[in-house]
């Protein structure tokens, strides 16, 4: 077990910034790099130190390296051996690609494409942590979480464990809270997620993610309408109280952010629904019965539709790049018996941006993704009503005419006769009478045409004449 001694809590310190650590390893020190699989799980065990960071106030510089990719991906995707998009809606796993040697635009159409697909997989990746950092790094700055487990002397990286005791060693949701974007509450909420697994156990350890711009497409015109007015308030109170039930430190203490509950993607221009159980609380301004509807609503779909949903088996050295933004995630149970080790890294992203805020900067009109990929198409078609027909269908006669003598080549003629329309019998309206109801005996011994229940234990009268 690794000491739980404090961290460098300089900001601005890199995970990347231990030069004997980062970059491209050499082929010898490849071949002995997991040599001995206990010393590298254990060098990544989390540890709680009780130390105090500042709070995230001022606003953080942003561009998204997404825009600098090329559209159609093709620096990356034509060095894939293999591109396979696991749903129609979320989810696409490369092959080939190793993580280690991407080039700068290989690197931007990555951050395209995972804001297009919501989650990347690659298998087998032989990348380090001090690299992982220093890809995240480059799409953005480091981002540090306040609570999460950490490896000693990195603070930018979140340890996920799970065993027999980790509800002693890390904080972690209750399943009612399981569904959810890393660190929402911020006032810049991270952006690209990166997660490699180091152990994983033969049961259990998958992962699911829903994605968020689906979940916006599926509702209807009109609810969209409403809930693109509207902001909601996050909160890391959930995250705070788990950590303290446990005895846990925060390193920096809970904050509370409002955020529009319909946010756009810098990149794409994707509308998507930015909730989640566990740290959306309450959408302000209306009043909390319709606030909470619209949560429950959201929450429920992601929780519960498969079309919106991915759920991947990562197995040891396999790494997944979601976009936090436009995507909920939730893992599995190991039922407290298996392993589950990885070690994840993220950066900081723009304040999110409401429909008006993305189409005022970026001079755009916000889309949609439905207009993309249709995954529940809503047509409303007119109501007609049958009329009753005003014509008998048309009669035919057929009528022989002798041939003229002078041309016996003539041909046999045929009349069509059409009758003329014949009206519609008047409509005879009759008035509406009243059935009548017979009276009849409750078991209480009230006449029921008498006397009526309006609630538990309450009698009311009700006129005579209401049948």
């Amino acid at each position: 077990m690794v000491s739980m001694s404090p961290l460098n809590t300089n900001p601005n310190r890199s995970i990347t910034s231990d030069k004997s650590h980062h970059g491209r390893q050499s082929s010898q020190d490849d071949l002995h790099k997991h040599q001995d699989a206990s010393d590298e799980q254990a060098k990544y065990l989390p540890t709680f130190p009780d130390v105090k960071w500042d709070p995230l106030v001022e606003t953080m510089d942003f561009v998204d390296k997404g825009h600098k990719a090329d559209p159609k991906k093709r620096s990356l995707l034509e060095a894939a051996t293999a591109v396979e998009h696991l749903t129609p809606l979320i989810g696409t796993e490369l092959s080939g690609i190793d993580m280690r040697h991407l080039t700068e635009q290989q690197k931007n159409d990555l951050a395209l494409l995972v804001a297009e697909r919501g989650v990347v997989f690659f298998r087998n990746q032989q990348i380090s942590v001090h690299e992982q950092g220093e890809l995240s790094n480059y799409l953005g700055p480091a981002y540090r979480h306040p609570s999460s487990g950490i490896p000693e002397g990195l603070d930018e990286v979140q340890v996920i464990y799970t065993d027999s005791e980790s509800r002693r060693k890390t904080g972690g949701f209750t399943k009612n809270f399981a569904w959810h974007s890393d660190a929402s509450y911020e006032q810049q909420p991270p952006g690209i997620a990166m997660l490699k697994m180091l152990t994983v156990s033969e049961y259990g350890c998958d992962t699911m993610w829903a994605s968020c711009t689906g979940l916006y497409s599926l509702l209807s015109p009109h609810l969209q309408e409403y809930i693109e007015k509207l902001e909601v308030l996050h909160s890391g109170l959930n995250e705070s109280w788990d950590a303290r039930a446990l005895g846990l430190p925060l390193r920096r203490e809970y904050v509370e952010n409002t955020h529009p509950v319909v946010r756009v993607h810098p990149v794409t221009g994707w509308k998507s629904i930015f909730v989640n159980s566990a740290s959306a609380t309450r959408i302000v301004k209306i009043p909390k019965s319709e606030s909470d509807a619209v949560l429950e609503l959201c929450n429920k779909q992601l929780a519960e539709n498969p079309d919106l949903q991915l759920q991947f088996r990562l197995k040891k050295n396999d790494v997944a790049i979601w976009d936090n933004r436009v995507v909920c995630h939730t893992s599995f149970s190991t039922g407290g018996v298996y392993t589950r080790h990885g070690v994840q890294v993220m950066h900081t992203a723009e304040l999110p941006l409401s429909i008006g805020e993305f189409e005022k900067t970026y001079g755009r009109v916000a889309e949609d993704r439905k207009g993309r990929m249709e995954i529940n198409q809503v047509v409303d078609l007119p109501v007609q009503e049958k009329k009753p027909s005003t014509t008998e269908p048309a009669s035919v006669e057929v009528q022989k005419v002798t041939p003229n003598p002078k041309t016996e080549d003539s041909p046999e003629q045929v009349v069509v006769t059409v009758p003329k329309p014949i009206e519609a019998p008047k409509e005879i309206t009759a008035p509406v009478q009243r059935q009548k109801t017979p009276l009849r005996r409750s078991s209480w011994g009230f006449s029921e045409k008498k006397w009526g229940i309006l609630a538990p234990f309450h009698w009311i009268r009700i006129s005579k004449g209401t049948t």
